[in-house]
């Protein structure tokens, strides 16, 4: 069952039928885009932008993208993403995503995306104010 409180950032979608394939579900590769626009506007919440590191030269690299599918949506459905973020070191960190139904709170995707940050110098260092923005964490989003 879905609890928003336990997560560090949720968005609201609803499903636009351009979003489905022929059998009228959400064709899988679009759960990435819903995923990265999350993480983008959590980012913008905590004042960053790829568009101001890009420009230091400071940057953040996708590694891993792990996706367990659940259930899935159709059309006009109504759905939010959550997100939670695992900073262990000052290198990397790992976002945890969610995807629940709201209709029914039913779970509908689980995600594990990882990220190296790479500075202007060439250290694998993620960038500063990412760093102030997610402190060291370790977060536990088993099921």
């Amino acid at each position: 069952m879905m609890n928003l409180e336990s997560y560090e950032f949720y968005l609201e979608f609803k499903v636009r039928d351009y979003e489905c394939d022929m059998d009228g579900v959400v064709n899988n590769a679009q759960y990435l885009h819903y995923l990265e626009h999350t993480r983008n506007v959590c980012m913008k919440s905590k004042g960053l932008t790829y568009r101001e590191m890009t420009l230091k030269k400071d940057h953040i690299f996708i590694v891993k993208v792990s996706m367990e599918f659940k259930l899935p949506l159709g059309p006009d459905d109504e759905f939010v993403v959550a997100l939670s973020v695992e900073r262990s070191s000052n290198a990397k960190m790992t976002i945890y995503q969610d995807i629940y139904r709201l209709t029914d709170q039913k779970l509908i995707l689980k995600a594990e995306i990882v990220a190296l940050g790479v500075t202007a110098n060439g250290s694998y260092r993620l960038p500063q104010t990412v760093i102030d923005a997610f402190p060291l964490v370790r977060v536990n989003m088993q099921n």
